[in-house]
């Protein structure tokens, strides 16, 4: 493994397990899923290092009825000490071609754990001298002003922590898209139409904050000169050789997507996303892919 891997690995030694899903049925299944997970990430510090024991635990709890019925595809992969341990798939990617999935090219939508990547390409900026953990983020907003009464601003480390104070900001239902000729906005564009206020002191309370890490994503462009996806896709995924990840659901990987399926059974529409890539959530992965191997 060359240094920059390594390097890169350190920065985020992420996952002891990943279970990536789609569901056909209520919350019920995903709390079960949740279970296995937690599992999993028992084995890393005190489970079996025999690769053929966890995958009969792997094997044994996805042929239980009541998970099949609730889980329509499942990829896991769970590493110990940087050895992947077991990447296998369960179930199908979608009920017309019944194709298994393959935790190799089946593709899922990894949601908020796009976070993750987000946060190592700040800090890979931050370890290049571009940019300051303490830095005012208004530093990067091209003379933008905050509303904030308070006289702490807001620094890159709050957006990292979710401490920045900002009142709450959430995507809208126009921010999904199913027509392909929408033309997406642009990051730049759904970040500066809803700035919010600060309306608690900054450093001083934690809260979940999607626009904070879209902000992040920005401001990541703004201190490397590079547009955001293209700055992940150089510096971390092909690094890694994560070639089945990215922020944008390109043709080629929607066509490896799982299915995901509402309550009904119904199959849910193909979706795009406006902006296309949301540094807080956009990115699509396979459990190979997130094994970091």
């Amino acid at each position: 493994m060359n240094d920059n891997k390594k390097r890169t690995r350190r920065t985020y030694g992420i996952l002891a397990a990943l279970l990536a899903l789609s569901l056909t049925g209520e919350a019920g299944a995903y709390a079960q899923l949740q279970s296995a997970a937690l599992v999993g990430a028992d084995a890393y510090t005190s489970g079996s290092r025999d690769t053929k024991e966890v995958e009969a635990f792997l094997d044994g709890f996805f042929a239980q009825d009541a998970v099949q019925q609730k889980a329509g595809a499942v990829a896991v992969s769970i590493v110990r000490d940087g050895k992947t341990l077991v990447s296998k798939g369960y179930g199908i990617i979608d009920q017309t071609s019944k194709s298994p999935v393959d935790a190799n090219r089946t593709v899922f939508r990894i949601a908020s754990v796009s976070k993750v990547f987000t946060a190592v390409a700040a800090m890979q900026l931050v370890e290049q001298g571009k940019m300051s953990l303490q830095d005012n983020i208004e530093k990067y907003l091209d003379g933008y002003e905050i509303v904030n009464p308070f006289d702490t601003p807001v620094t890159i480390e709050h957006l990292l922590t979710h401490t920045t104070g900002f009142e709450a900001r959430e995507p809208s239902d126009a921010s999904y898209v199913t027509d392909p000729s929408f033309e997406p906005v642009s990051l730049n564009k759904s970040i500066f139409d809803v700035f919010p206020p600060v309306v608690r002191e900054p450093g001083t309370s934690y809260m979940y904050d999607n626009f904070a890490t879209r902000l992040l994503g920005y401001i990541v462009q703004q201190a490397s000169g590079e547009s955001f996806g293209s700055y992940v896709q150089q510096h971390i995924f092909d690094p890694l050789g994560m070639n089945s990840s990215s922020y944008t659901l390109t043709e080629e990987l929607a066509n490896r997507l799982a299915t995901s399926y509402d309550p009904a059974n119904e199959a849910l529409p193909l979706y795009d996303l406006s902006p296309r890539e949301w540094p807080e959530g956009s990115m699509v992965s396979t459990a190979s892919d997130m094994d970091l191997k």
